[in-house]
């Protein structure tokens, strides 16, 4: 059983990825995951631009959320 409170990280915590190619997010720290594009898997594979979250449980029931976003790179 992990202990409390606890950190869900995505990518290490990088918080904002500058890319012109599709990125994979990998989550974290807990035991399930939701992200906000309705996903439930740990990773995700990001095709477009955006804000991306990921709110973790864990083994006690407790959340905790991390956000990044995803930019085209500058051309």
């Amino acid at each position: 059983q992990s202990l409390e409170p606890f950190a869900v990280t995505i990518n290490g915590g990088t918080s904002l990825f500058c890319t012109n190619v599709n990125v994979n997010l990998q989550a974290n720290g807990a035991l399930s995951y939701v992200w906000n594009t309705g996903s439930t898997q740990a990773t995700i594979l990001v095709t477009t631009a955006g804000t991306y979250t990921v709110t973790g449980t864990s083994t006690g029931a407790c959340t905790a959320t991390a956000s990044t976003v995803v930019a085209p790179q500058p051309s």
